[in-house]
């Protein structure tokens, strides 16, 4: 078997960061979909119909924390950015 790349989305459907090595859980690469962007109704948004999501790099700091644009995911521009490629409603 050849792997041919290594990719991690610590925040759904933004861009993902490659990677040289990753540890494998029973859940996946560790670090991955940390953190997702959902609606009021507790739907989760996809770069499938937010196409702009795609325009967000979403990553993990040192401490494993993930960040949007280089913001913590909990840091309230973090939201606005995300807010403005989805919905005014959405939520982290």
């Amino acid at each position: 078997m050849v792997v041919a790349g290594l990719w991690r989305y610590p925040v759904k459907s933004l861009r993902g960061e490659s990677l040289v090595e990753a540890e494998l859980t029973e859940l996946g690469i560790d670090g991955d979909r940390l953190v997702h962007a959902i609606r009021p109704s507790g739907r989760v948004y996809t770069a499938r119909t937010h196409k702009k999501m795609l325009g967000l790099q979403g990553s993990l700091d040192a401490d494993g924390v993930p960040r949007i644009d280089g913001l913590r995911w909990d840091d309230p521009r973090a939201l606005e950015a995300v807010r403005a490629v989805t919905d005014p409603d959405a939520e982290l």
